[in-house]
């Protein structure tokens, strides 16, 4: 639970990775944030073809408080999740899962969520094609900094009331795990 940015698309060119992976690390490095470098060049004989191998290209960097956030590409150039690539090459084997980078921003906060839509921005605008964006702040489609607060604020008391209700009320004798989770979420919802 809590405010995720979704996002996928393609390099528009091998040739661009290089140059993506450096603006990311100088972001990175500008905001004091852990970054990770994985290949550097793509496979240009790959590029644009069906099929991909298991090496991963690209940057990922960690925002405080936030997951981590991946301009990661398989050797077809596609955008790919770091952690969807190992679940595909163990245990999936469905290029849908891999396709959608995913992060949380919830306990980052709206500033940090802001920033890094208009990282993906300027990133899809020079570097990238066919990007697709599933905010749910809002802020990718509004740019309105009220409502991503409102959003934040929201979720955030949602998520508060939803700890201290687990803290505060006990799960009752013969009560389902399920059972006891709806009751606290119309504890909640009465509340």
């Amino acid at each position: 639970m809590g405010i995720t940015i979704h996002f996928k698309g393609k390099i528009k060119s091998p040739d661009l990775l290089p140059q993506l992976i450096e603006e990311a690390k100088d972001i990175a490095v500008a905001n004091n944030w852990k970054h990770h470098i994985f290949e550097k060049e793509l496979p240009k004989e790959s590029y644009g073809k069906v099929d991909f191998n298991d090496t991963l290209y690209g940057i990922s960097f960690t925002p405080p408080k936030c997951e981590p956030v991946s301009f990661t590409f398989l050797s077809n150039g596609n955008l790919c999740s770091v952690v969807g690539i190992k679940m595909y090459f163990e245990y999936e084997q469905d290029e849908t899962f891999i396709s959608w980078n995913s992060f949380k921003t919830q306990y980052a906060g709206p500033e940090i969520h802001k920033i890094l839509i208009l990282i993906i921005d300027y990133f899809s605008k020079k570097y990238l094609i066919d990007v697709e964006v599933i905010d749910e702040a809002d802020f990718w489609d509004t740019r309105d900094e009220t409502i991503l607060n409102q959003k934040f604020e929201f979720l955030g008391g949602l998520i508060n009331s939803f700890g201290s209700q687990l803290e505060f009320v006990p799960q009752r004798d013969g009560e389902s795990f399920e059972e006891y989770l709806k009751r606290i979420a119309g504890n909640i919802k009465k509340g």
